[in-house]
């Protein structure tokens, strides 16, 4: 089963559509540009505990962003789309 999470949230339910999309012990995740409105404090909260939650239950996680620095920073594999 897969999960995506999107941008459609604010910061304040940003944590709980997380939790909802966990709760299912998917094998992976779809993170659709999920932190890309929140402060900095918050983004950094976000990634820290995903990646710890994929890395300690073996869940695969696709990162969907426009951001060139937070792929730099998290991701392994990088598939590009251009015009």
């Amino acid at each position: 089963m897969a999960l995506v999470i999107r941008e459609s949230f604010q910061e304040g339910n940003c944590n709980v559509a997380v939790l909802r999309a966990l709760r299912v012990h998917p094998k992976f995740l779809i993170a659709d540009e999920i932190s890309t409105m929140l402060d900095a404090i918050t983004q950094v909260q976000i990634w820290e505990f995903l990646l710890s939650y994929c890395e300690e239950n073996k869940v695969g996680l696709v990162l969907v962003t426009h951001s060139k620095a937070l792929q730099d920073r998290l991701a392994t594999r990088v598939v590009s789309l251009t015009s």
